[in-house]
Order: C-alpha cells, then sequence, then structure tokens
C-alpha cells in the first residue's frame, strides 16, 4: 500500500483546492474567446441590445460544441485504449464499455441538444 505521508483529510482539501483552481482556469480559458469574439464583432460600440448577447452567446455555444465533441473524440479514444490493454480480464473489458457508452451517450446528448435549439428557432422565427 502507498503511504501518501500525510492525514487523508489534509491530502483531501488539497486535491479539492487544486481541482478548484483547474475548474477555475478552464473557465477563464473559455470566456477567452468569447470575450474577444465581443471586442471584435462590436469593437469599441458595446454590446448594447439582446439580439448582440444573443450573437455572442451563439458564437460560444458553437465554440464549446466544437470543444466538447473533440473531448468526446478523446474519451471514445481512451476507452478503445482500455479495450485494447484490458487482456480479456471482465473487469476492465466491463469499465471500457462504460466509458464508451459515457462518451456515445454525450455526443448523442450534444448533438439533440443543439437539434433542438434550432428547432425552437425555427418555430419561434
Amino acid at each position: 500500500m502507498v503511504q501518501w505521508g500525510g492525514n487523508r483529510e489534509v491530502l483531501f482539501k488539497k486535491f479539492m483546492k487544486l481541482k478548484l483552481v483547474t475548474v477555475a482556469l478552464f473557465c477563464a480559458t473559455l470566456a477567452a474567446p468569447l470575450a474577444a469574439a465581443a471586442a471584435d464583432e462590436y469593437g469599441r460600440e458595446g454590446v448594447d441590445t439582446p439580439e448582440k448577447v444573443i450573437t455572442i452567446i451563439n458564437k460560444f455555444g458553437g465554440w464549446l460544441y466544437g470543444a466538447l465533441l473533440a473531448l468526446a473524440v478523446v474519451f471514445i479514444i481512451y476507452a478503445a485504449f482500455l479495450f485494447l490493454t484490458s487482456g480479456g480480464d471482465a473487469e476492465k473489458v466491463g469499465k471500457a464499455k462504460k466509458q464508451l457508452i459515457y462518451a456515445v451517450v454525450a455526443v448523442a446528448t450534444a448533438i439533440l441538444a443543439t437539434g433542438v435549439i434550432k428547432l425552437v428557432q425555427i418555430l419561434l422565427a
């Protein structure tokens, strides 16, 4: 058994702080293209109408959609790696199957979500 050299609660708190910082940096990274799109498209005019806000949100949604699909591909490749390295172990094969199912469900949900958004836009237009 690996000794961590410390109290589990202290290590857990450090891990949670690291996780919080990572999530904050990730959100800041996602916000940067949104701010750049707003500045690029509207310049010094600013975002002063609801239509401009909706345009920026749609751009951000498209960018996020592409990033999430790329991430889903990474998880599908990871599931394939788990399959290949399972060596016939039923537990590892089961883990790989679950990983693959989760990735496929995530992709399907993302595609359906964008489809529903487009459908609502068409119906309301």
